[in-house]
């Protein structure tokens, strides 16, 4: 399977919906082929597999992830537990048979390593099958030829992995691009449940300043949830759509050291590229001196300025009240615009009456 192929087979489902997906500078992007106002959904698509983040693993279903408070245990490996028979036969055939006998060893690994070497096994699994590629007229439906693509465009090391991971599917070049293109599905309390590989989602590049968000919808039971990029602003045709890796309100130093050590590449956004000096300084809580200084004398011109106001408030002297007046406004000299204290230098001014 070439890269041109892989891109002819994505674009007959993608160009449906309104978009492209073509090679450029730093690998593969999507475009949008025509305009998409704010709060459209710009790309829907099924990941083609996921698992429950560990730290659920006894408050949620293995399989549907949703929350019970009575949930089965399996009653060989006794780590995976279930809403039921239903979800637990579902369960089975989508990875557990192959997965129950190593359930011990990878709980004891790091909760990262173990879900991505989960999600890679499954993968892989996926990969030594054909699948006939599907989609309806408003969901894209990934499959393992997508996953070959998303492994064909990975250009970093693939590591040796144990043979007890093999043994699940599991190989290093599967492994190591997962870690950079899988996605967290958030509940309703945007609180991180399951881990998922969704290759169509993993398209879309990174921006700090992105054109699109990502949202869930609940699918069938025996199917990982829909995943949604919502524009955030409105999107003209020709514009490549995105989405932020990481936190957008972190300072630029900290998303671009999150991006280089997880993702592998330091980020050249408009927004990282823009001189953002104090802005970030504020958010790392080391704002500059002069920021400092510029604050407190704010502060003290406001706090004068009142003080003046309240005792023209109580002035009977016309003469004595427009000086007192002149005196506020200069106090907010290079503070405030001149048209917000404008009525100030008038006494008869209908607010400062007692």
């Amino acid at each position: 399977m070439s890269r041109d192929e892989v891109l002819a087979s994505q674009n007959r489902r993608l160009r449906a919906l309104g978009v492209r997906v073509e090679e450029g500078p730093a690998g593969r992007r999507v475009v949008a082929e025509r305009d998409f106002e704010a709060g459209s959904v710009v790309l829907s698509t099924t990941p083609l597999e996921g698992v429950l983040l560990p730290r659920h693993a006894l408050s949620r279903c293995a399989h549907c992830w949703r929350r019970r408070e009575k949930l089965s245990r399996c009653g060989a490996c006794q780590r995976a537990l279930y809403c039921d028979r239903a979800c637990q036969r579902r369960g089975f055939v989508a990875g557990h048979r192959f997965e129950c006998k190593a359930m011990a060893e990878l709980f004891s690994l790091d909760d990262g390593v173990a879900v991505d070497v989960l999600v890679a096994s499954r993968v892989g699994r996926r990969l030594l099958h054909t699948e006939r590629q599907t989609s309806c007229y408003s969901v894209v439906a990934a499959t393992a030829l997508d996953a070959r693509g998303m492994l064909l465009w990975h250009d970093g090391d693939a590591p040796a992995v144990p043979e007890s991971w093999a043994a699940l599917g599991c190989d290093g070049r599967a492994l190591a691009a997962g870690r950079r293109n899988n996605f967290c599905v958030a509940d309703e309390m945007l609180e991180g449940i399951a881990a998922v590989s969704s290759p169509i989602g993993a398209l879309l590049n990174h921006s700090c300043a992105p054109t699109c968000v990502v949202s869930y919808s609940p699918a069938a039971p025996d199917k990982p949830p829909v995943q949604h990029f919502v524009a955030i602003r409105r999107v003209r045709c020709g514009e490549e759509l995105t989405h932020a890796y990481v936190d957008v309100g972190a300072p630029t130093r900290e998303r671009r050291a999150i991006l280089e050590t997880n993702y592998g590449f330091r980020c050249e956004c408009a927004r990282c590229a823009a001189s953002w000096t104090e802005r970030d300084a504020r958010l790392e809580g080391t704002a500059t001196l002069n920021a400092v200084a510029a604050e407190t004398e704010a502060a003290t011109a406001l706090r004068t300025n009142a003080d003046l106001l309240e005792r023209a408030l109580l002035c009977d002297d016309d003469d004595e009240e427009a000086h007192i007046l002149e005196a506020a406004a200069e106090a907010l000299d290079g503070v405030v615009s001149p048209d917000h204290c404008a009525d100030t230098w008038n006494p008869r001014s209908p607010f400062l009456r007692p």
